[in-house]
């Protein structure tokens, strides 16, 4: 992300729902929740980054920006894995969705509720993981 412009560079390798790579199907910056040329798109929460051209309105999967991690527990064949994190919206669902996919594994789909708690525990384990170890009494 690059000021409130987003960016597609970080979305490589990761899949949407309509099988594209990360970020807008033409790969350039958006603004959140407008069209390429600077128009809000109507029927499109805030934070969807698509422009939806040629799309009708109940066919229209809104997608928030990707992120990844880098994974270095767990490498493979020696390199660092990503972990790509997306937020999507699509036809018929209540609501948004949270993705989580490593590389090319099948992706774990999580309800905004789900998101919350485990983020919420990865920030507390994260939290005890860097709490320092009291030395150890001899007596």
């Amino acid at each position: 992300m690059i000021g409130n412009r987003i960016t597609t560079s970080a979305g490589a390798g990761f899949r949407d729902r309509k099988g594209r790579g990360g970020g807008s199907a033409w790969g350039m910056p958006f603004r959140l929740g407008r069209t390429p040329v600077g128009r809000p798109c109507r029927s499109c929460p805030p934070w969807c980054v698509e422009a939806h051209i040629d799309e009708p309105p109940g066919e229209r999967i809104h997608n928030a920006w990707v992120r990844s991690v880098e994974l270095n527990a767990i490498p493979l064949a020696g390199q660092p894995q990503r972990m790509w994190i997306d937020l999507s919206l699509g036809p018929g669902d209540a609501e948004p969705r949270v993705h989580l996919q490593i590389e090319d594994r099948p992706h774990v789909e999580l309800t905004i509720g789900e998101a919350g708690s485990v983020g919420t525990h990865l920030i507390g384990l994260a939290a005890l993981g860097v709490m320092e170890i009291p030395p150890t009494s001899p007596i």
